[in-house]
């Protein structure tokens, strides 16, 4: 049994890999998939992209975004990197004060 959320990931890209969907998103009005194969390939991409920014396990960083397969992505790959983050809706934020005010907490 898995006992990490990227465990988890793990374990249903090799089950299901292709053949179950994972998540499914509503794009122009038509639902998109994606499958457990695809989710983690996504995760592992992003994962490798903040290795090549100089992301390094315990390493802080803030997400801002919307309600999108892409957050979920950017959790789990900060997980399997061993660092920590913070996450905040777009529409919680109305200015560009509130941006700074995340980004000198996050960094202190």
């Amino acid at each position: 049994m898995a006992e990490t959320l990227p465990h988890l990931l793990i374990e249903n890209a090799r089950k299901y890999a292709n053949q179950k969907v994972a998540l499914r998103e509503k794009q122009f009005g038509i639902w998109q998939s994606v499958t457990w194969q695809e989710y983690l390939e996504n995760v592992r991409d992003l994962a490798l992209g903040l290795v090549e920014l100089g992301y390094e396990p315990g390493d802080k960083l803030a997400i801002l975004g919307d309600n999108r397969p892409e957050w979920l992505y950017c959790e789990l790959a900060i997980q399997c990197l061993g660092g920590r983050r913070s996450a905040y809706s777009r529409t919680a934020i109305s200015s560009r004060s509130g941006i700074s005010l995340i980004i000198q907490t996050q960094s202190s």
